[in-house]
């Protein structure tokens, strides 16, 4: 019941959670030689990592997502047979790895999950949702320029043809990775082409705080193109929408 809610809004009071990390203690503290099946073994993973992740231990949260796609590559060699389980496995560790700038193993899952070839067209969109949004921001803290050019160009391509299949806050995320990897090369008119495509997506309460980050970064990308006119009506702009949406955070007002 707690790990099926753990997301709900409900179960984010300081009594709710420790609620859950209490249950899940004792959940934990299972062998692992208990859990004879491979579901089994997947659950006692999923849940002893997303245990560690609450008690703000990264790496041992890491060490149970990584036993996690271990089980499925030995069980499940074909890994097309069984991609979904799989490819969230990958994501699992690719998020936790970004959090503490261990781009090493983003890079060696994002090649794992590249390499899963389901073989149907929608069954491959729900790979590649998660692999432009890593790619993208592996190319961010990569300095092998050749290698970013040609990454990126899959990310692109693959956001032109199906951005109406990628999730908003996925679609979103990629969008602000793939500008600040043309802002690094100083193509500064190609990253606000890029950043201005967020403009399309509703502004809805869960895009707030990125949509405020966005509107932030434009002003520097106006500057850098000497676009005085345009900075001028943005800086206004940006202002009452931070009003609007109380989030005239201190970095923000320098």
């Amino acid at each position: 019941r707690l790990f099926s809610q753990k997301n709900n809004s409900l179960m984010r009071s300081k009594e709710s959670l420790i609620e859950l990390k209490n249950t899940f203690k004792e959940y934990v503290k299972n062998k692992e030689k208990d859990h004879l099946t491979f579901e089994s073994q997947r659950q006692f993973y999923i849940t002893a990592a997303y245990y560690y992740q609450q008690l703000g231990q990264v790496s041992k949260a890491i060490h149970y997502f990584q036993k996690c796609a271990d089980a499925f590559e030995y069980n499940n060699p074909n890994p097309s047979e069984n991609y979904n389980n799989y490819a969230i496995a990958l994501h699992n560790l690719m998020f936790s790895n970004a959090r503490i700038n261990n781009f090493e193993e983003v890079r060696k899952n994002l090649d794992k999950l590249y390499a899963i070839k389901p073989r149907t067209k929608l069954h491959r969109k729900f790979i590649m949702q998660s692999y432009v949004t890593y790619e993208s921001l592996y190319c961010k803290h990569n300095f092998n320029y050749a290698l970013r050019k040609t990454n990126l160009k899959k990310v692109e391509n693959y956001l032109v043809k199906y951005s109406d299949d990628v999730p908003h806050h996925l679609y979103l995320t990629t969008l602000i990775n793939l500008s600040v990897n043309y802002f690094l090369e100083r193509n500064f008119k190609k990253a606000l082409e890029i950043i201005i495509k967020t403009d399309a997506l509703e502004s809805t309460s869960f895009f707030k705080d990125q949509l405020s980050v966005v509107k932030t970064y434009k002003l520097v990308l106006y500057y850098e193109l000497k676009k005085t006119d345009l900075l001028i009506f943005a800086v206004r702009n940006t202002y009452r929408f931070m009003l609007k949406h109380m989030q005239y955070h201190a970095f923000e007002k320098e």
